[in-house]
């Protein structure tokens, strides 16, 4: 990270970025190293033999019990409680060598040194009332601890105990999550005396004198970044795999997946709709694009020269009036708001690129080539088509037949099986100077065309919102709305007429809806 950054000084570029996430720690993608076709992750160049530990994982299920004392009693009792079992331990427990305060090492105590461990929690009276909620879960390796002080649960209302400590701990980041990690910490350094500080530093105060002591905005991240190392610990009973003299305890193994299994298949997902109900398109947007189209289709015949082949003609029209025919269909019905959208929306900025670069560069031949490349991927697709016994129902093979000869015989059309312009639409755009549209409209949308996961999750699924089911993706209704992409296809339609009126001018008509939206918008 460090070199990245100096990287970053010597070169003397400054990465802009989005105003709302200036406070997040993202690398800009211009400091990512490429490697070949793969752009590698911030730490790739660091080491490949990464070991990823998750806090919601891994660490919440076995430290569930502290969870639910964070998430009901104030900071100053549940900090009390923890900083009473630490202490107990060390005065008056000779094994606190081999313990620990996660549930795997509580459930391999027998009932004396729980008792004795665990007696801050035991003589409170609250915290017993709110504990009760772990009796709901058979996966716990200590439940026959709890069960000999805990009431019986009230499912209707304990799981719901479960539910808020998951939530309020589930940001590892967290105040709440920052206690609990502070009190492993501060356990593994007194108890089990394991953790060594340098000498001379106040590490040691600001650990054992936390919160009161300190800049918290130094020694939270220095808690977490320091009981990080202690998850093999909680995983296996050792730090580096070897067992110490005073490692007696044979702790249980403890699979936080079965938390997880279990809470899922006891307690129900919670379902809400992730955006409004879809509407249809506005009808003062599809109004103005059908005069729009009107007036271009007038503009066509006003500078109409020839009946004969004219490709930058016929072009120049044909890709402004098929993007409009885009916009205009979205416009009408309810795809602006859905997957589909997107699709149309990439297609629109793909069309405009093309029409931007041939107006840039403004070349009868490469206009002919537009055209010809066209009419041989029409010729491609019809020879495909009749080796096929069964053509697709939406295929024409007449229409199909007399698109690939209306130029030339197709006995006398070569087939270009790269790209019409010999570039890739990136470079395309580069040249034509319009690569703010490939990056603001391309990328992301050709997810959707191609189904990449992204879009499909971003389509289909929402987000449980039951903690206990670590907020996973559950199916959504195709009747809620996505935000809809009319705004940005007016912006390149209009793009669009700018360069027709640029080939054949003058045509001044262009969208005004968007502007009108976006201006109630600032307004309100």
């Amino acid at each position: 990270m460090k070199k990245r950054n100096a990287n970053k000084r010597k070169s003397g570029k400054k990465f802009p970025v989005h105003p709302d996430f200036k406070d997040r720690n993202i690398t800009p993608i211009d400091s990512l190293k490429r490697s070949g076709k793969t752009l590698g992750n911030a730490f790739s160049s660091i080491t490949s033999d990464l070991k990823f530990i998750s806090w919601v994982d891994e660490s919440i299920p076995n430290m569930i019990w502290a969870c639910i004392l964070t998430s009901f009693l104030e900071q100053k009792d549940y900090l009390n409680i923890f900083r009473a079992i630490v202490i107990n331990a060390r005065k008056n427990i000779a094994e606190r060598k081999s313990l620990h305060i996660t549930h795997n090492f509580l459930g391999a105590m027998n009932e004396d040194t729980f008792d004795r461990l665990m007696q801050p929690v035991l003589e409170h009276p609250q915290a017993l009332i709110w504990l009760k909620g772990l009796l709901l879960l058979d996966c716990l390796p200590d439940r026959h601890h709890w069960r000999r002080h805990l009431d019986e649960p009230d499912p209707e209302k304990d799981w719901n105990i479960l539910i808020h400590a998951v939530a309020d701990n589930y940001d590892h980041q967290s105040q709440r999550a920052t206690d609990i990690r502070w009190f492993k910490l501060i356990y593994v350094m007194l108890c089990r005396e394991q953790i060594f500080l340098p000498e001379g530093s106040d590490i040691g105060e600001q650990l054992r004198l936390y919160p009161d002591f300190g800049d918290m905005r130094s020694v939270r991240p220095m808690i977490r970044s320091m009981e990080i190392s202690l998850r093999e610990l909680d995983k296996n009973g050792t730090l580096d795999g070897k067992k110490r003299e005073e490692d007696t305890l044979e702790i249980v193994k403890f699979h936080a997946d079965d938390f997880w299994s279990e809470t899922l298949r006891k307690v129900d997902c919670i379902s809400v709709p992730k955006g409004e109900k879809i509407e249809c398109g506005p009808r003062e947007l599809s109004k103005e694009l059908i005069e729009i189209f009107q007036k271009i289709d007038s503009h066509f015949f006003e500078t109409l020269s020839t009946t004969s082949i004219d490709p930058r003609h016929d072009g120049a029209f044909g890709i402004a009036l098929y993007a409009i025919t885009f916009l205009l269909n979205s416009a009408v019905g309810y795809s602006s708001s859905r997957p589909e959208g997107r699709v149309l929306l990439r297609t629109i900025a793909e069309t405009y690129i093309t029409l931007h670069y041939l107006t840039e560069k403004d070349d009868p031949a490469l206009w002919q080539k537009y055209r010809h490349y066209g009419a041989g991927q029409t010729k491609l697709a019809f020879l495909k088509y009749l080796r096929e016994t069964d053509v697709p129902d939406f295929i024409d093979m007449g229409m199909m037949e007399y698109l690939a000869n209306e130029d030339m015989w197709l006995e006398f059309q070569d087939i270009d099986l790269g790209n019409w312009a010999s570039l890739d639409l990136r470079k395309m755009s580069t040249e034509a100077g319009c690569k703010d549209v490939y990056d603001n409209y391309y990328d992301w949308t050709s997810g959707f065309s191609h189904g990449h996961w992204g879009a499909v999750r971003d389509s289909v699924f929402t987000n449980c919102l039951n903690p206990l089911h670590r907020y996973h993706r559950i199916p959504s209704f195709p009747d809620e709305a996505m935000p809809s992409m009319l705004v940005d296809g007016c912006k390149l339609c209009n793009r669009i007429l700018d360069d027709l009126n640029r080939l054949y001018p003058s045509l001044k008509v262009r969208i005004k809806w968007h502007n009108r939206k976006t201006g109630v918008e600032k307004q309100a």
